[in-house]
């Protein structure tokens, strides 16, 4: 057990004491990602490495890394009018 605790730790960058505080279900399910986790920076390094041997494959792998900095995910919402209206009701008969 103590070589789940440690890897939970180590990956995660939690102390001893918060990785036993977490609820036995949520423990687990980030034990199982470790792997997966680990092996999308594996394939990023080999990736990487691969490219240096070439100097086309390094140009298009810098250009797919910067679309990936230059992308941030953007959610926007609009006002809903009604929505808001309609809470503004539900609440005032509550109260």
């Amino acid at each position: 057990m103590a070589f789940y605790i440690a890897r939970v730790m180590r990956e995660y960058g939690q102390g001893y004491w918060d990785v036993l505080s977490l609820p036995i279900k949520t423990f687990w399910s980030l034990n199982r990602q470790v792997n997966r986790l680990r092996a999308e920076a594996d394939i990023r390094s080999l990736r990487i490495t691969s490219a240096a041997a070439s100097g086309e494959a390094a140009t298009k792998l810098h250009d797919e890394l910067q679309r990936e900095i230059e992308t941030p995910v953007l959610i926007e919402k609009k006002f809903d009018e009604a929505k808001f209206l309609e809470l503004q009701q539900k609440f005032a008969k509550g109260a």
